[in-house]
């Protein structure tokens, strides 16, 4: 799955993304102003060629990642990955284990129960 549009928000409910090429889910902004937020409950993310999720905010834009209730596991580089100005926050009840070069990497933040 890759998140790379011009101002979008994905809620996305009991994704499977497992043995792709590269990463397991991408978002990116791809322009100065724009914003991509992505909201992913319930998923799993395993086995894939990179990262399983990669909040990626090198770019000009605004990226927002929030992972809840979800599985990432056995990824060739790392299970969560945020880079630059993004935004990644994880609910505590997130499973992310296995991941070659790390669980995370990057800016990890937290998204408190309510």
């Amino acid at each position: 799955m890759q998140v790379a549009s011009i101002n979008t928000i994905v809620s996305a409910v009991d994704v499977v993304s497992t043995g792709n090429g590269t990463y397991g889910i991408y978002v990116v902004s791809p322009a100065a102003g724009v914003s991509a937020v992505l909201d992913l409950a319930r998923a799993v993310v395993s086995q894939n060629k990179s990262s399983g999720i990669y909040a990626d905010g090198t770019g000009m834009g605004s990226v927002t990642v929030r992972v809840a209730d979800s599985v990432v596991t056995e990824n060739a580089a790392n299970g969560f990955l945020q880079s630059g100005t993004a935004t990644f926050a994880s609910a505590n009840n997130n499973f992310v284990a296995g991941n070659t070069d790390g669980d995370t990497a990057g800016s990890i933040g937290s998204v408190p129960a309510h």
